[in-house]
């Protein structure tokens, strides 16, 4: 667990901005790390796996608005395009393998995902990886709440 208070210390001792970090996964946690903390912000690392709109709704809720993350077919885009972009960057070869972790973490919040996970995790080749997440996404159910 994350000794929010000992950065209040640090707070206190230094001139410039301190930032707070360590088990922030929404926005009730982030309150509190500011508050224990007296931190100028926070930063956000395990907690946006899976998740990265949650930086978003973090600070949204934070100001006292309302912001949902992608679903549906918004969800699957968003999944989609990271996937693309992670075997672009790295080539087929090196990405399918770069990628597995980022679908882990997307797909274990998916109702029915594992599953999907399952089919593609040990898939050597981008496209197939492509055609099956494309297609299994289809038969996703919505975001599941995960153990942090």
């Amino acid at each position: 667990m994350a000794d929010w208070g000992a950065i209040g210390a640090v707070k206190s001792a230094v001139n410039i901005p301190v930032i707070a970090n360590g088990d922030i996964i929404d926005a009730p946690s982030a309150s509190r790390a500011l508050e224990l903390s007296g931190a100028d912000g926070v930063m956000i690392g395990r907690g946006a796996q899976g998740q990265p709109w949650v930086l978003a709704q973090i600070a949204a809720e934070l100001a006292g608005q309302v912001y949902r993350g992608p679903q549906g077919h918004a969800l699957a885009d968003v999944i989609l395009k990271h996937y693309e972009d992670v075997i672009r960057f790295y080539g087929p070869d090196l990405g399918v393998r770069n990628a597995r972790k980022h679908l882990t973490w997307y797909l274990e919040r998916l109702e029915g995902g594992m599953e999907l996970r399952n089919l593609i995790i040990r898939e050597r080749d981008a496209s197939v990886v492509l055609k099956r997440l494309t297609e299994g996404l289809k038969n996703c159910g919505p975001i599941i709440e995960v153990a942090a």
